[in-house]
């Protein structure tokens, strides 16, 4: 359910209609509505309404980016969503998020993560080492750090839940009673590679090589188009459209999108990269990537039912810099994943996308397209 502009008693009038003891509420809300997060999580309070939720720089709503309100999505869940805080460090804990044992087969799990939290890979390690492929992830970043003209140092609150607020370098789980089906995909090309990421400290990458990261990304890409990178452009490394790519086997790469330069001379990525990692320069070509985004599209929609209750999409914010005015297409395309049911395509610009299901391992991706039909 859309609300734009958000107005809160509208919203709570909503969540109360019809409202179940099991309900529980997914809120993506747009950046412009940031400043009414206290007055919506102590209105959530006060009529003691499950949600979870976090700040992105824009909504989707049936093929439209939606710049203020909220995008609300009712679950059914017996778990309380949970915030995992202190990801600015090594010492978060999972214990207190339920044990695996007590869970039913068939449920799905939404993760929102601070996107600029610099121990977020590890996170989602200790996550995938607790439940494994006993549920569906979906999710993704949020924050805005990736909106045009960000300070990047000013960090805000990203992610919130009724029980606890609004915090920063921090994690949302969501256990929900939803099955679902998911895909990710991203359509980036490799046009140069492979390099080795011989030095890494925390998300930045400081050799390529045995060389500075950000001299050797320079020079490849400014090899790639034939000119050299504007120096203004270097601040936003996002807008060049030149993601490295990790290789996985039987599987696209999985991206890592570098976002600018250090004062040392590194590379500061959203996302981790492992020392000694293999890695790719990609390009997209932009009816490429459009017509990736209508395959995935099409691959959720042939497995959508008719109880499908809700159909979310995470798109990297990035795409939509990257696309420009072609963004509308890749949105037209997305929105064939409601043909079978009509059920409407909703969901947010993210800082990163996680979606994992039948087996594979759990990743934080960049620049990726996440879809998922919830029953």
């Amino acid at each position: 359910m859309l609300f734009s502009p958000l107005r809160i008693p509208d919203l709570i009038h909503w969540a109360k209609k019809g409202h179940q003891s099991n309900d529980c509420f997914f809120l993506m809300v747009a950046h412009e509505s940031y400043h009414q997060l206290p007055e919506l999580v102590s209105a959530l309070r006060q009529e003691n309404l499950r949600a979870f939720g976090g700040i992105f720089v824009q909504l989707i709503h049936e093929a439209q980016l939606i710049d203020e309100g909220c995008i609300a999505v009712r679950f059914k869940t017996s778990f309380a969503p949970r915030l995992v805080r202190d990801l600015d460090g090594t010492t978060f804990k999972l214990d207190h998020l339920p044990k695996r044992p007590s869970l039913p087969q068939g449920l799905s799990m939404i993760t929102l993560i601070d996107s600029l939290s610099p121990h977020l890979i590890p996170f989602l390690d200790k996550l995938y080492f607790k439940y494994g492929s006993h549920v569906r992830y979906f999710g993704g970043g949020a924050g805005t750090s990736a909106k045009p003209g960000a300070d990047k140092s000013d960090r805000q609150d990203t992610v919130f839940t009724t029980d606890d607020g609004l915090a920063r370098d921090a994690a949302i789980v969501a256990l929900v009673e939803n099955p679902s089906s998911m895909v990710i995909k991203h359509g980036w090309k490799r046009v140069y590679g492979p390099l080795i990421a011989t030095s890494i400290r925390n998300n930045i990458i400081e050799e390529l090589n045995w060389q500075p990261a950000a001299k050797v990304y320079k020079e490849v890409v400014e090899g790639v188009l034939g000119h050299p990178i504007p120096e203004d452009r270097l601040a936003d490394l996002d807008t060049i459209g030149f993601p490295f790519g990790m290789i996985r086997d039987d599987a696209e790469d999985v991206v890592r999108l570098p976002i600018s330069v250090t004062e040392n001379g590194g590379l500061f990525c959203v996302g981790g990269i492992a020392n000694n990692s293999v890695l790719h320069i990609l390009q997209g070509i932009p009816e490429e990537l459009v017509n990736i985004a209508r395959d995935a599209a099409l691959e959720v929609s042939a497995q959508v039912k008719q109880s499908t209750t809700s159909i979310l999409v995470m798109n990297c914010v990035t795409r939509s810099m990257f696309l420009g005015q072609t963004f509308d297409k890749e949105l037209q395309a997305l929105d064939t994943a409601s043909l079978p049911t009509r059920t409407p395509v909703i969901g947010a610009l993210s800082e990163g996308e996680i979606c994992c299901s039948d087996g594979g391992h759990l990743e934080w991706l960049n620049k990726s397209i996440a879809i998922g039909a919830f029953y």
